[in-house]
C-alpha cells in the first residue's frame, strides 16, 4: 500500500474518535500527510504527536458558521506546511 500512497494527502474530519483515529493512524503509517480535524483542540493535540507521519490540525465545529473564514486560512498554511 505504502506504494500506490506516497506523496498523498488526506483530509479526517472526526479525526479523534474511534474510527477517525484509526483512520488516521493507518493512513499515517501508510506515508500519508494527514489533515485532522475535530471540536477538541487537546485531543487533536495528543492524536498528531502519536502518528508516525506529518498531520496538522484544525480544532472547530464544522457546523459553525465562522469556521469557513478559519478553514480557509488553515488550508492555505497547511499547504505550506505538507509541501
Amino acid at each position: 500500500m505504502t506504494e500506490v500512497c506516497s506523496g498523498k494527502v488526506a483530509v479526517i474530519t472526526g479525526a479523534t474518535g474511534g474510527i477517525g483515529a484509526a483512520v488516521a493512524q493507518a493512513l499515517s503509517a501508510a506515508d500519508y500527510r494527514l489533515v485532522l480535524s475535530a471540536r477538541s483542540s487537546e485531543k487533536l493535540t495528543s492524536l498528531t504527536s502519536e502518528l508516525p507521519g506529518p498531520a496538522v490540525s484544525i480544532a472547530g465545529d464544522l457546523c459553525d458558521a465562522a469556521l469557513p473564514q478559519g478553514r480557509r486560512g488553515a488550508h492555505i498554511a497547511t499547504r505550506r506546511r505538507l509541501h
